[in-house]
């Protein structure tokens, strides 16, 4: 089990993952797989308040073009794609360069598209988070072909289903929608610097949640060692006593093993 708080703190943290003091610039990506009406969208809609992050319905090429510029420019630092099947509803090689794009967002930098290669243009490489959302069945359909492209390498998967469904139905019953809320409200500094700084043990414990599930260890172990970073600075801003950032991890880690694990509303 999976307690709600825990999964929308680590969605939470890893928006912040680009204040994180690191030579390793890859920024990564979270891919929220689960079947429908499991409020994917909801939960990363709550994440749009924060400075920096951009929500998409859909992403087209010109899309993110334009949003390769702000991302340069430092205005956007996360992008999050409600639903990333929507990319694949177009022509196959249309689909392919568009995924071929967010692959190189996350990792080395996406700098131009085909249309603007030019010998003497020269274009500052964007590099951002990625959080989207999907399907089991989506992701079994496309995994071999990520597998082969690298796309699937640079994602942390997170499998889960909620433990209590019904309580949606009685929700809508009722009229009372289920707010979905970060406890623990922490003010961030725009000039925010968090340094990482590896406790002993953390190497040992982050491998370990990359076994199970994971296509890939290096970009996944980056994006994990600075969400960590960013929990840890989180507990030291609440002052939170006797919670600890590793533990928080831990327990969200349960949706990156193969059968995944189950939420709590």
């Amino acid at each position: 089990m999976v307690k709600l708080e825990t999964f929308l703190t680590v969605l939470w943290a890893s928006c912040l993952t680009n204040k994180v003091e690191s030579r390793f610039y890859s920024r990564g990506g979270l891919l929220l797989i689960a079947p429908a009406g499991q409020m994917k969208t909801s939960m990363l809609s709550i994440l749009t308040d924060m400075h920096g992050v951009m929500g998409y319905s859909d992403m087209t090429q010109k899309t993110l073009v334009e949003a390769r510029d702000y991302i340069a420019a430092k205005k956007i630092s996360t992008l999050l794609l409600y639903d990333f099947q929507k990319i694949y509803e177009r022509k196959s090689d249309t689909a392919a360069n568009i995924v071929g794009s967010i692959r190189a967002l996350v990792e080395e930098g996406f700098s131009s598209a085909a249309w603007e290669e030019h010998s003497n243009l020269i274009q500052v490489k964007a590099r951002a988070l990625v959080l989207a959302a999907c399907t089991p069945a989506f992701i079994r359909q496309h995994i071999v072909e990520w597998d082969e492209s690298g796309f699937s390498r640079r994602f942390l998967f997170c499998h889960y289903s909620l433990a209590n469904p019904e309580v949606i139905v009685k929700a809508i019953m009722s009229d009372d929608p289920i707010p979905l809320v970060l406890n623990g409200h922490v003010n961030v500094p725009f000039n925010l610097t968090i340094p990482l700084v590896e406790h002993q043990g953390d190497e040992e414990k982050l491998r370990r949640m990359l076994r199970h599930g994971q296509r890939g260890e290096e970009v996944p172990l980056i994006l994990l060692r600075k969400i960590l970073a960013v929990l840890r600075w989180r507990c030291q801003r609440m002052k939170q006593k006797g919670t600890d950032a590793m533990s928080i991890l831990q327990e969200f880690s349960q949706c990156m093993r193969d059968e995944g694990a189950e939420i709590v509303l």
